[in-house]
C-alpha cells in the first residue's frame, strides 16, 4: 500500500510540474502577444502623434505675428498653412518617420523669428512630404494673393 501511495504521490507531482510547464508557456505567449500589441499600436499610432504635434506648431505660428504684415494678412497665412496641414497629412499619409523627421525640421526652423518665407517654406516641405502635399500648391498663390489683398 505504501509503494502504490508512493507512486501516486509521483505521478501527482510529475503531473502538478507539467501543469507549471504549461502554465509558464502559456503565461510567455500572453505577455509576448501583448508586448506585440503594444508595440504594433505604436508603429500605428506613430504617424497620428506625429501629425498632432505638427498641427501644434503650425497653430503656435498664429502668435508669432511679423513686423512686415499686418494681423490680418499673418492669420491668412497660417490660416492657409493650416489647412494645407490638415488637407494633405490627415488623409494621405501614414509614415510616421517622415512625418516625425518634418517635425523636427519645423521645431528647429521655429527657433528663428516667423515670417512669409517660414511658411513659405513649410508649404515647400509639404510640397516634397506627400502627393497631396505636391497637389496642395495649387492653392499657394491663391493664399499669397489673399495675404497681398489683406495689405494696409
Amino acid at each position: 500500500m505504501n509503494e502504490e501511495l508512493k507512486e501516486s504521490e509521483l505521478a501527482n507531482s510529475k503531473t502538478v510540474e507539467s501543469n507549471r510547464w504549461i502554465f509558464r508557456l502559456i503565461l510567455l505567449a500572453l505577455i509576448i502577444a501583448t508586448g506585440g500589441g503594444i508595440a504594433w499600436f505604436r508603429h500605428i499610432q506613430q504617424p497620428y502623434r506625429e501629425a498632432a504635434e505638427l498641427r501644434t506648431l503650425i497653430e503656435s505660428l498664429a502668435g508669432r505675428k511679423p513686423d512686415n504684415l499686418n494681423t490680418r494678412q499673418w492669420e491668412s497665412a497660417v490660416d492657409w498653412t493650416r489647412a494645407l496641414h490638415g488637407n494633405t497629412l490627415v488623409w494621405d499619409f501614414r509614415d510616421g518617420k517622415a512625418i516625425r523627421e518634418l517635425r523636427l525640421e519645423v521645431e528647429e526652423k521655429l527657433r528663428e523669428p516667423a515670417d512669409l518665407d517660414t511658411i513659405l517654406w513649410i508649404w515647400d516641405r509639404y510640397s516634397h512630404l506627400c502627393r497631396l502635399g505636391s497637389e496642395y500648391q495649387k492653392w499657394r498663390p491663391i493664399m499669397l494673393d489673399e495675404v497681398n489683398s489683406l495689405a494696409d
